[in-house]
């Protein structure tokens, strides 16, 4: 388990992030408070669940990238223990959602976020 250290400089998708003060934070929790997608004007919510149990599944990585590309991708997130994520983008439209888990078959979901 990593800690934030007081005037660290970490690159976070792309971008240089300094973090001014140590707040016993972790690293993971810190990068997760960074808002790296669009601004929310349109979004979509979905659970994964395994297909063998149904059960849902934690840490499952989404990328929102435009029809039949990989990059750039428009926003990225990862599925909490609920199996639940959003991803978010500033245009309403035909998007693929990439997903990836570590054990699982990668699979690209054609969506309409409107």
């Amino acid at each position: 388990q990593l800690t934030v250290i007081e005037n660290s400089i970490a690159t976070v998708y792309g971008l240089d992030v300094q973090i001014l003060e140590d707040t016993g934070t972790t690293l993971p929790d810190a990068i997760a408070g960074i808002d790296v997608g669009g601004s929310g004007a349109y979004e979509y919510t979905d659970t994964i669940t395994s297909s063998v149990t149904s059960e849902p599944v934690d840490g499952v990585d989404v990328w929102l990238v435009a029809t039949e590309t990989t990059t750039p991708h428009i926003d990225r997130t990862t599925t909490n223990a609920l199996g639940e994520f959003t991803v978010r983008t500033d245009t309403a439209g035909s998007y693929d959602l990439l997903i990836q888990e570590t054990g699982y078959s990668s699979r690209r979901v054609a969506i309409t976020i409107t």
